[in-house]
């Protein structure tokens, strides 16, 4: 049996070694053979490798790059990575390194925070400073609102950091550590240092070392305690109404008298940051027995006002220097600016001069603090924007001559020189625009607020020290914005553009619009980006018109021939828009006629499909003067052109630029009539209308679905310029057109 048994494993063990032989035999004889070398070799394929079945692995992404690094904490790799991919990288990769390099650089901030190694903190927030410009430029975009929040917050952290470190200090009571640490902190331009603490202990030992006779070490630590709290009194804005450690301490070791006096002879050897502490910390008697008589109560306010004006002109000449940058705790560029903080404390001195000061004076005399503190303001102003546009700043730029041109001018027109000095408001306002408020309405007060309206929306401008120069300062820092944004946000930078190219035509800042949107279509055009050579043309064209230089002509012609050629299958009236434009770089051309022929046909037959309406009333309805003939006012306040077609007695289309006016005649008669925008997104509008012998004024805003009564203004749609004549019927004599009515005549 167990004979059997074995035989029966022998063989069974046998036939499992044949069958594995078997299989192992039958992959090796169906295996495909090499190929032989020699004749014939290599034409045809042999079996694909396993590693060809499949594609070769794509190469990380930005994103995945930088995140490697990122989870490793290898955070200066990361950020070398970042800026290497927005200086060099492609748009996406741009974009991702844009969007992720605020996170890194406040990571590796935050972690030498709390490794207290400053020096390669501060050298991390100089470099998150330093991107400002060049990375994030155009401050429209996620990512440069990303930055600007997350720069600010470091900014923040930082100074909280010092403050702190400073109050360890200052505990510590050592003399010698204090000042060191102060040292190290005033050569830092974004350290901040304030806080009674640090005040109160530079105070102790002014007081020290004066009563030991150390008298330049005295001056030195006053000084400094000095700036230190002009910084902080500005900052809070409540410098002549709450003292400082610095006001208190000199309260309590001198007498009035002593402060008065050292508070003069200090302004006149104009040292205005000593001189403000001490007629800042001088006090009025208490209890002062006030006189009965009126003639000798004025003169005893009076006297007490003129006590306060020399704090003022110590205020006033403490800010003329800090406007240069002489005084390391008030910097001039600052948000909060606190030059501007002293400035406007010294220009509201000017209601404490109507209230006590009662002398029939000449008010130049009288008000002549408030009003060099308004001249200072304006100098100061200027040198900011200077200094904005120099460094690249162009965004801060912009908003703060917008402000000076509109508030500020403002304020000083009717607020300082009309209240104070008596002048007459309507010195300088242009004859039309004082005719149109006069016609609009006949009550003076009523005048003055159109006027001041006007003024606050930047119609007009009142005349302010040096406004030219700011005037063409503002126009600078707009175009240069509105350059920056044009590739990433284009829609925010053609209104930066327009407004220099319609308020400062003859400028360097116009010329430098004109060159950049040229380059602009250049450029589209090279990479066969047609949407925004669609975009920068309409722009470009529609603002100057027929006045394209001519060494622009033959070049623009040919990029939007090229346009218009992309857009022949498809999108009708987008060839259209496109050959109405060549038609007006071409005029006079025959190719320009029959551009213009073209986009008539494309056009009608475009429109034919538009649904009719109900026909919208006309804004202003007037009888004509020309005999059969009827006149259409048409005002584009929008952002878009404008193409009206006509199909009637005559048949015809005109072209309206954003924020512009125009004004076409036409033979009467009933007329199916198309409106349409160069933008998918905008509804067209075609109905019938029935013009008969009259003036017809259409104002074309765009208004939401839903919301006919909330339309979309920009603040250009309120000033479209004058009227210009879009076309008249040939053959039935001249025309002539009144540019601020549109009315037309005939000649």
């Amino acid at each position: 049996m167990l004979e059997d048994y074995r035989r029966w494993s022998a063989g069974c063990g046998l036939l499992l070694l044949l069958v594995l032989a078997g299989m192992y035999a039958s992959v090796y004889l169906w295996r495909p053979a090499p190929p032989e070398m020699g004749d014939g070799y290599g034409d045809e394929e042999g079996p694909l490798k396993p590693e060809e079945l499949h594609a070769p692995p794509k190469p990380p992404t930005a994103r995945e790059q930088i995140s490697e690094l990122e989870n490793k904490q290898r955070f200066d790799d990361a950020v070398a990575l970042c800026e290497r991919f927005i200086k060099d990288g492609q748009q996406e990769s741009r974009d991702e390194a844009r969007a992720r390099l605020p996170r890194l650089l406040d990571r590796q901030f935050d972690g030498y925070l709390r490794g207290k190694a400053y020096g390669q903190a501060q050298s991390t927030l100089m470099k998150m400073a330093a991107l400002g410009v060049t990375a994030f430029g155009d401050g429209q975009t996620d990512a440069a609102r990303t930055y600007k929040n997350t720069l600010e917050n470091m900014q923040e952290r930082w100074k909280n950091e010092q403050r702190n470190r400073m109050s360890e200090a200052v505990r510590s009571g050592v003399a010698a550590v204090v000042d060191a640490l102060a040292a190290e902190l005033a050569a830092d331009p974004a350290a901040e240092l304030t806080g009674h603490e640090f005040l109160t202990f530079q105070m102790e030992r002014w007081k020290e070392a004066r009563a030991a006779g150390r008298t330049e070490e005295a001056t030195k630590r006053l000084r400094f305690a000095a700036e230190v709290a002009a910084g902080e009194h500005v900052q809070a804005e409540s410098w002549g109404f709450e003292r400082s450690a610095v006001e208190e301490m000199l309260r309590k070791t001198l007498s009035s008298d002593e402060l008065l006096d050292e508070g003069k002879r200090l302004l006149a050897k104009k040292d205005y940051t000593l001189a403000a502490c001490y007629l800042l910390a001088f006090r009025e008697p208490q209890n002062p027995a006030v006189p009965k008589k009126r003639e000798e109560i004025e003169a005893w306010w009076l006297e007490r006002l003129q006590r306060k004006m020399l704090g003022y002109e110590a205020l006033l000449g403490l800010a003329q220097e800090s406007a240069h940058g002489t005084l390391r705790w008030l910097p001039p560029d600052e948000a909060t600016n606190r030059v501007e903080v002293l400035l406007s404390i010294v220009r509201a001195s000017a209601r404490d001069i109507e209230t006590f000061d009662k002398r029939a004076l000449d008010p130049k005399e009288k008000y002549r603090l408030p009003e060099e503190a308004w001249q200072a303001q304006f100098a100061a102003f200027q040198d900011k924007m200077t200094r904005l546009i120099r460094r690249g700043d162009y965004m801060r730029a912009e908003s703060l001559g917008r402000q000076v041109l509109t508030q500020d001018a403002k304020d000083y027109q009717f607020y300082f020189r009309v209240n104070f000095l008596k002048c007459d408001p309507w010195t300088g306002v242009p004859a039309e625009l004082r005719e149109r408020i006069e016609k609009k309405t006949k009550d003076p007060p009523q005048q003055l607020a159109e006027l001041m309206q006007a003024a606050t929306t930047g119609e007009y401008t009142p005349d302010f020290p040096g406004k030219e120069a700011l005037v063409d300062q503002h126009a600078t820092a707009t175009a240069r914005n509105g350059i920056a944004m044009l590739e990433d946000s284009p829609g925010v930078a053609y209104s930066a553009l327009r407004e220099v190219l319609r308020r400062a035509p003859k400028s360097t800042a116009a010329e430098e619009v004109r060159q950049a949107l040229f380059k602009a279509i250049r450029k589209a055009r090279d990479e066969k980006n047609f949407s925004k050579l669609y975009q920068h043309a309409g722009v470009f064209i529609g603002e100057l018109g027929r006045a394209i230089p001519a060494e622009f002509r033959e070049e623009l012609a040919g990029c939007l021939q090229t346009a218009a050629d992309y857009y022949k299958n498809g999108a009708p009236m987008s060839r259209a828009f496109m050959l109405s434009l060549l038609a007006d770089v071409l005029a006079g051309d025959p190719r320009g006629q029959a551009a213009a022929d073209e986009a008539l046909r494309l056009g009608f037959e475009a429109v034919a499909k538009i649904p009719m309406e109900t026909p919208h009333k006309p804004d202003l309805t007037l009888p004509s003067t020309l005999s059969g003939y009827s006149i259409v006012g048409l005002d584009n306040a929008t952002e878009y052109h404008l193409m009206v077609f006509y199909d009637g007695p005559e048949k015809f289309f005109a072209r309206i630029n954003p924020y512009r006016r125009g004004s076409a005649v036409l033979k009467d008669g009933a007329y199916t009539t198309a409106v349409i925008v160069t933008s998918e997104s905008v509804r067209p509008y075609r109905a019938q209308v029935n013009y008969q012998k009259e003036y017809a004024q259409h104002r074309y805003v765009i208004v939401a679905e839903g919301e006919r009564n909330n339309p979309n203004y920009h603040r250009l749609g309120d000033f479209l310029g004058d009227y210009t004549l879009l076309r008249t019927p040939s053959g039935v004599g001249n025309f002539e057109i009144e540019p601020k009515t549109g009315f037309v005549i005939k000649k």
